[in-house]
């Protein structure tokens, strides 16, 4: 039986970051996405796959989705 594949989207942020680490505990297959460059994530998980888009765009959106069984979706505009 293979992983299912989880997105957490907004997985740069410290809630998305500490959810991706439970996941990949649980043994998750686990796409992270967030807008912000990764040396800006809370944490960054080599075993999960880490990607830098902006979930505003429908094709990122679609991407980051793409194969994915379940979305866990925690981006957020923090304003600033």
């Amino acid at each position: 039986m293979s992983k299912q594949k989880v997105l957490v989207a907004g997985g740069g942020g410290f809630i998305g970051g500490h959810l991706a680490a439970r996941l990949l505990k649980d043994g998750f297959q686990v796409r992270c996405v967030d807008v912000k460059p990764i040396d800006e994530w809370y944490q960054v998980f080599d075993e999960a796959e880490n990607v830098v888009a902006d979930l505003k765009e429908r094709k990122a959106c679609d991407e980051a989705c793409r194969g994915m069984d379940d979305v866990y979706n925690l981006a957020a505009d923090m304003g600033g």
